[in-house]
């Protein structure tokens, strides 16, 4: 049976329908529920799956922005790849080797390569992509300061000791 819930606005919209109408609206009801409590006799294995997924990317039924995990279990789409490329920026301290986000992500390297290029491209965002790592503004912000406090501690600090102490080029 349906919840009152559901009675209540169905008797609240239909307070003009015929009763004839509402004991039909009544049956579907009850037939949805029925049918949603019972168990399903067809299993799909996840090969299925995945032959069906495909298929219906190469029908143009789903976006052609789904990715497929490493581990095949998953697939995941581009915005939610960004998104969790964003996370994993943060949880390492505003840095991270583009590399080492295809084993935290468990999707191709390829793909993390073209969303940290989307990511560094987008002004809103804000990110660099510097010799293979994404950096965000408060990474460089942190570094700033270390130098900055170095500078005024020591008077002076080489380029060389700055690029090797923070993992950066000199140039």
């Amino acid at each position: 049976d349906c919840s009152p819930l559901i009675h209540l606005h169905v008797l609240e919209a239909g307070r003009h329908w015929s009763a004839s109408a509402m004991d039909e609206i009544f049956a579907l009801q009850a037939a949805l529920s029925a049918a949603q409590e019972q168990k399903s006799q067809i299993r799909l294995s996840e090969r299925n799956i995945v032959e069906l997924v495909n298929k219906l990317k190469t029908l143009g039924l789903l976006d052609h922005t789904l990715l497929y995990t490493l581990n095949g279990k998953e697939y995941v789409t581009q915005e939610r790849l960004r998104l969790e490329i964003t996370r994993e920026v943060a949880r390492s301290g505003g840095r991270i080797p583009v590399v080492d986000l295809q084993p935290a992500l468990n999707v191709d390297v390829v793909h993390c390569e073209r969303q940290s290029q989307a990511l560094a491209a987008d002004p809103a965002v804000g990110f660099s992509l510097v010799e293979g790592e994404l950096m965000t503004p408060a990474y460089f912000d942190g570094v700033a300061a270390e130098v900055d406090e170095e500078l005024r501690e020591a008077g002076m600090v080489g380029v060389g000791d700055l690029a090797r102490r923070h993992g950066l080029s000199a140039e």
